[in-house]
């Protein structure tokens, strides 16, 4: 029995309520999972985050959704969105799967990629842009400056 709460009960708990809503999730095709707490010594509060299923079994997300409306000011489509990319330079032939721009990072937009490993590595838009076989619109990175 808890005498009061902490880190290591909340880190406890989240993994038992996660598991819990994981029939319920499946029930109503969505995804639920445990958000951000916030804790004192005798109460504590979770966020639920519930996102629908989407083609592919991905589910949505606040990021991806943001991308999608903002896709045309990389020079982007919304379908762009997790297609996997195989990048001409570094270690060829390597497949990434492309996650999403990181809008509000410091050195300008960049591409998040996640490899077969699950490290995430960041690329200018044009990067990946030319990693599909599309070209860049110069001007509009020297306007974001990318």
């Amino acid at each position: 029995m808890a005498k009061v709460i902490d880190r290591n009960l909340l880190t406890a708990l989240r993994k038992d309520i996660d598991a819990a809503l994981a029939s319920v999730a499946k029930k109503h095709g969505v995804t639920l999972e445990t958000g951000s707490a916030r804790f004192a010594e005798t109460y504590a509060t979770f966020k639920l985050n519930v996102a629908l299923v989407g083609k592919g079994g991905m589910a949505a997300s606040k990021a991806a959704e943001t991308f999608k409306l903002m896709a045309s000011l990389w020079s982007m489509k919304a379908s762009d969105l997790n297609k996997p990319v195989v990048l001409p330079w570094g270690n060829t032939g390597d497949t990434y799967d492309f996650v999403i721009v990181g809008a509000r990072r410091k050195s300008a937009a960049a591409i998040l990629c996640k490899g077969d490993d699950g490290k995430i590595w960041c690329y200018k838009p044009s990067q990946v842009l030319e990693a599909l076989g599309r070209k860049a619109d110069a001007k509009r990175e020297r306007e974001l400056g990318m």
